[in-house]
Parts: C-alpha cells; sequence; structure tokens
C-alpha cells in the first residue's frame, strides 16, 4: 500500500514551532509575519508575560464605541451553541437579552432607543434566551426562553414572548406543547417574511440522547401569540446543546435552516470528550416554510472515521472535526453559510494503540487549540476562517508549570456569530482566547481571558481576512473580581454602517456556575458599535484544509517563499530507518528536525548549509516509541512539515 505524505506549508512563529501566512504577507513588511496555523505543538513560556499576539499589530483595547446595558452574576451565558442576544430593528432601535442572578435564574431584556437605554427588565424563573424581531413595519422583540410553568407539575417548557410597543416584558406569552409528556428547553427561534414563526428545542427524552423538536407559530388577528402544533415534529437527535435556526432575509423567499451537531460513531475509548468533541454537523431545511427534510437531513461536514483495519497514518482517519458551537445564516442570494468550531484528534489511532489520556503533556484531544471553518451552501466547500491553533501550556525549564484553559465548552477560538452586510460581505466575530492572559489558581490549571475578534469575506466566504481584535484587553493574573474576560459575544444580523455586537465581561474567567473555581463576580454585559470600515481588510488568511487526513494542506510540489520543498519520506510508515528527502534552489543554511506531536523535538538531524539541488539524509529512531511524527525542514522564517508514523 503507497502512504501518503501529508505536507504544509509553513511560517516559523515566535511562540509557535509551527505556522502558515497568506502569500501578500511575504511583500508587506508592516503586517505581522507569523500565525499559528498547524499543529498545534507550540507552548507559553515564562518569564513572557503578555507576548504580542502575531496575529494583531493593532493594539486598541476598543474599536468604536462601547456602551453597557446591565449586569450579571451569571457568568455561563451559554451551554453549547449561543443563538442571538442582539437584533437592531428597522428604527436603529438596539434589543439585547442575557441571564441573571445565580438562584432564581432571571432572563432580561433591555432596549436602546435613541441611543439611550430603557433600562432593563427581567422574568423570574426564566433562561437560555435568544432574540429574533417580528416581520413588520413597525418590529418587535420576539424572546424565545425556557420559563417556569406554574400551573403545571414540572419547572420548565419552552416559551415565546414579545415586548410590544413598550419595551418591556408584557403578557404576550406563549407556552409550547411539551415532546411526549417532557419538557422542551434551550429554544431558539425566528420569523420568516410572511410572519410564520419558526421555533426549535431540545428534550431529555433519551438516556444518552436528545430530541431536536420543532414548532410554528404565529401572531393572529388579536395580536396574539398562538401555536397550531399539538405535538411537536422531531428534526433529529443530538447528544449536545448545540443547534441554531435561521431563516432568510429574502422577503420573497421562506427558507428556513436548522443545524446541530451529531457524534458521528461510537467512541472506542471512554472518556467525556468522546461524547462531546466526535462530532459531524447536520443541517435540515424547508424552501417553502412548511415541507422540511426532516427524514433525510443533510451532513454538511462528513469527517472521515479512524479505522484500525489500516496502517497509520490512514488509520487516522481526520484530524479535525466540529466541535461545540457554531452558527448558520443565509445571504442576501437566499444561500446558506455555516461557521464551526473544530478541534483536534490523535488517540485514535487503532484497537492497540490508544495514547494515554493521562499524560498531562498531551491532553485526550487539542483542549485549547481549535480553528474555526466557514461552509457554503452554494460551493459545498469548508474554508478555513479563524486560527487558535496553539496550546495554552506555560514551561519554564522545561518543567510544565501551568496548563490554563479557556475553560467548560471554550477553546482558543470559538463562539461564532455570524452577520451579512448589504454589500455581500460576510462577518464572523468570535471569542478568541490569548496565550498568557490568565488567572492562577492553586494547582495546573487556570482559565483564559477572552478577547473579541472580528473577520470579514469578501467572496462568500472562500477566503477570509486576517482578524481585527475589537476588544483586547489584558489582566493576566488578576485578582477576583478584576479581570477583563469578554465572552458570550453574538452580532446582530443587521450590518449598516457598524457591527452590533453584544457581550458579557466576566470579572473572573472561568464559570462560577460550572464550579471552575471562580468567584461569583458581578459582570457587565455590553453592547458595541464597529465602524466596518475599521474592520481589517489588508491580507487574507491561508489556513489548513478541514479534511487534513484526506488531503494536504499545501501541495507538496510546491515551493516555499524561502525557495526549498520537501519532497518525500520513504518508507512511511517506517520500522526504525527512514529516509527524507528534500530540494534547495540554491546554496542556504537549513535545519532538519523531528517532532513529537506533543511539539516536542525528539531529533536534530541536520543544521548545517547546503549546496542547491537533491538532498537525503536517513533518520534512525529505534529509540523511539511507535506513533506519528513530525518532520519539520526549515530556513529563516520559513518552514515545511509533513508527517511520518513510526511502527514497532
Amino acid at each position: 500500500m503507497r502512504f501518503r505524505l501529508v505536507f504544509s506549508l509553513l511560517l516559523l512563529s515566535s511562540i509557535g514551532l509551527l505556522a502558515s501566512p497568506p502569500t501578500s504577507v511575504y511583500i508587506n513588511e508592516e503586517l505581522p509575519r507569523e500565525s499559528l496555523i498547524s499543529t498545534p505543538n507550540s507552548y507559553s513560556t515564562a518569564p513572557i508575560i503578555n507576548p504580542i499576539h502575531p496575529w494583531q499589530p493593532r493594539r486598541d483595547d476598543i474599536i468604536g464605541e462601547a456602551f453597557q446595558a446591565g449586569d450579571t452574576y451569571h457568568d455561563q451565558q451559554s451551554n453549547g451553541s449561543i443563538g442571538k442576544m442582539i437584533a437592531v430593528d428597522s428604527d436603529g432601535n438596539v434589543h439585547v437579552t442575557w441571564m441573571d442572578r445565580i438562584d432564581r435564574i432571571q432572563q432580561k431584556y433591555n432596549c436602546r432607543i435613541d441611543d439611550e437605554w430603557i433600562g432593563e427588565d427581567g422574568l423570574d424563573r426564566s433562561s437560555h434566551g435568544s432574540i429574533s424581531l417580528t416581520e413588520e413595519d413597525e418590529p418587535q422583540a420576539l424572546l424565545f426562553l425556557h420559563a417556569e410553568q406554574d400551573n403545571q407539575n414540572r419547572t420548565y417548557g419552552w416559551a415565546i414572548i414579545t415586548s410590544f410597543l413598550d419595551f418591556r416584558f408584557v403578557d404576550n406569552f406563549l407556552y409550547l406543547p411539551d415532546y411526549q409528556d417532557d419538557p422542551v428547553l434551550w429554544p431558539q427561534g425566528c420569523m420568516s417574511s410572511n410572519g410564520t414563526i419558526h421555533i426549535a428545542g431540545l428534550s431529555y427524552d433519551q438516556e444518552d440522547y436528545m430530541t431536536i423538536c420543532y414548532v410554528q407559530a404565529y401572531v393572529d388577528d388579536r395580536e396574539e401569540l398562538s401555536c397550531d402544533f399539538e405535538d411537536p415534529a422531531v428534526v433529529g437527535s443530538t447528544h449536545l446543546c448545540n443547534f441554531r435556526i435561521a431563516r432568510s432575509p429574502n422577503p420573497n423567499s421562506e427558507r428556513v435552516a436548522i443545524t446541530w451537531l451529531k457524534r458521528r460513531w461510537e467512541p472506542i475509548w471512554e472518556h467525556w470528550a468522546a461524547d462531546e468533541w466526535n462530532n459531524d454537523l447536520w443541517m435540515a431545511w424547508t424552501d417553502d416554510g412548511d415541507d422540511w427534510n426532516f427524514d433525510e437531513p443533510s451532513n454538511v461536514t462528513n469527517t472521515i472515521f479512524p479505522d484500525n483495519e489500516l496502517e497509520p497514518p490512514e488509520c487516522y482517519g481526520d484530524t479535525l472535526f466540529p466541535c461545540l458551537t457554531h452558527d448558520v445564516i443565509f445571504d442576501s442570494e437566499d444561500y446558506i453559510h455555516i461557521i464551526f468550531e473544530t478541534r483536534g484528534i490523535w488517540w485514535e489511532l487503532g484497537e492497540n494503540e490508544l495514547r494515554s489520556t493521562n499524560d498531562p503533556y498531551l491532553p485526550p484531544c487539542t483542549v485549547d487549540a481549535s480553528y474555526l471553518f466557514h461552509w457554503s451552501e452554494e460551493t459545498d466547500e469548508i474554508t478555513a476562517v479563524a486560527d487558535g491553533w496553539f496550546f495554552q501550556y506555560v514551561f519554564e525549564d522545561d518543567t510544565l508549570r501551568a496548563h490554563p484553559t479557556p475553560g467548560i465548552w471554550k477553546s482558543n477560538v470559538c463562539y461564532p456569530s455570524l452577520a451579512y452586510g448589504e454589500n455581500g460581505d460576510l462577518y464572523c466575530v468570535y471569542n478568541y482566547y490569548p496565550p498568557n492572559d490568565h488567572n492562577d489558581y492553586v494547582g495546573l490549571y487556570g482559565r483564559c481571558n477572552g478577547d473579541i475578534a472580528v473577520t470579514v469575506s469578501e467572496d462568500n466566504g472562500a477566503s477570509w481576512y486576517y482578524p481585527t481584535m475589537v476588544v483586547e484587553t489584558r489582566t493576566h493574573l488578576p485578582e477576583p473580581g478584576e479581570a477583563l474576560s469578554e465572552c458570550y459575544p453574538t452580532v446582530a444580523e443587521v450590518v449598516d454602517d457598524y457591527l452590533h455586537i453584544f457581550y458579557e465581561v466576566d470579572r473572573e474567567a472561568g464559570s462560577y456556575l460550572m464550579n471552575e473555581n471562580a468567584s461569583a463576580t458581578l459582570n457587565p454585559v455590553v453592547y458595541q458599535r464597529i465602524p466596518v470600515d475599521e474592520i481589517r481588510r489588508d491580507s487574507i488568511w491561508n489556513g489548513p484544509n478541514f479534511h487534513v487526513g484526506e488531503q494536504s494542506v499545501s501541495n507538496p510540489n510546491d515551493w516555499t517563499p524561502g525557495g526549498f520543498r520537501l519532497t518525500g519520506v520513504y518508507p512511511n510508515p517506517f520500522n526504525n530507518v527512514t529516509t527524507i528527502e528534500f530540494e534547495v534552489q540554491s546554496g542556504m543554511d537549513i535545519k532538519l528536525d523531528a517532532y513529537n506531536i506533543r511539539g516536542r523535538r525528539v531529533a536534530e538531524l541536520y543544521s548545517g548549509k547546503v549546496l542547491s539541488g537533491r538532498h537525503s539524509i536517513n533518520w534512525e529512531a529505534s529509540d523511539l516509541p511507535a506513533g506519528l511524527y513530525l518532520i519539520k525542514l526549515s530556513t529563516g522564517a520559513f518552514a515545511m512539515v509533513g508527517k511520518v508514523a513510526l511502527l514497532k
């Protein structure tokens, strides 16, 4: 069997081993020359405290204007894909919603009219709300939430509420039907152009899975909310609270889509990450508002399974897979766009080669490292959007001093939220957790402080610019209550001269509610408007392919800008000895090293000058354990990396 060597064209990072820049970076010296986008084997090293992240030369704390809409003690605004928490109506009024309190959870609402807040209002014993607008000349806010039902023998059910012209909670409140006598929770919804309200929610009706339920509602002639469904329709099943719903903005279209994550196979090992992070992204849709393909939904990502009948590296399957958070939107031409978070998996290597989950230097998955990817219905292509492909380890004298993480249900880039401009630009707002900005809990683990980034695509998601950090605060090792950790960002679908973003500022990173050793702090919730002409559009980020187990990240026949290329490793897989071949265009100093997948160098194969032409170097690895290794050829600022499998 012939085995592939997967190459990637990479740029050496000041805080990471491997990276890949866009072409324009080579000719524009004013742009950053690093970007962490390869296998996440970069580490934070003491005593560096606040290194400038290679993404971003701009250091503004705030771009645009920020306004506090209220505050909250509830530091976990979502436990999955978050619905829209902000909407801007045709009069320019800004509607926001969020959760507050710790005991009797309260969903809150506020509205900004003529640059003034009307004052926050709340509904006790309600939570996990999302917001949309009615399709009217004078739009009203629609809030979807689950709330207490005092007249029934259970606590919660899904509901919908409108805030009418006084912009406050009123009695126009509709509880939706149960699913098989079980309550439905976490509702999200939207109203299509003909006035139909489409709502999805989750019901815990099975031991290991939840049912995604769907109903329709409308505002009747008496301006009351009504629902004709006696029983919700079944969209699909999931084991996560990660689904989204969106409708077309086209007034002549009734298209609606529901997206969700679903476990892609039963894992061959037991760990909580096997349940939460082994997913494909699925979608159901309707073209007329009524006829759905719930019986035959579409698998958007089709990740490649590991197969222990194959030899390495084919047995690994895909390295990347959808994980936890995503968002969906329609463009003005009625095409669906999805952006989803991915993380890496390396330990499902075959039945007898499971990697230890107790190794502190190799978590059972890439807990920190992640990418965002975009899928287009028009092209059925998946392209890279945002880069968080690094570990948050802090080493001192080769000793692991700390491993702070973004926290439960978070990664270095997560919680994407989409908006579409009238000129066709597609925007993605997301959470970014930079290295070396975290708190210092007792022991190995802490929690990283978040920032908010925005990236834009001018070609319907085919390519994405390097991000703009619209909020970039640094509060490294803060005392409780003194942190600035922006989290749970959502962006209004309406883009005028501004992007309209809403988020929470956690005064101590880590969730008090999820027992992450954090204090219960009073946290601002913030509306920020950002002029669209402040969003960076100076250089495209060329990230990796999604199916990296199937395709190379770059063409192995391509030359690096440094004038060299890897041409092969034979044999691959190998048993103790293999030959690495490369070619240089002119005489130069090169380095050839081997790394394990933790990112630690295990062999220095060559360092020195070589003449132009083809070269080969043997690597004898009999003292190393079997597994996947990375061969890195580098000179100056450039590097090329290939994968090779060692068998025993």
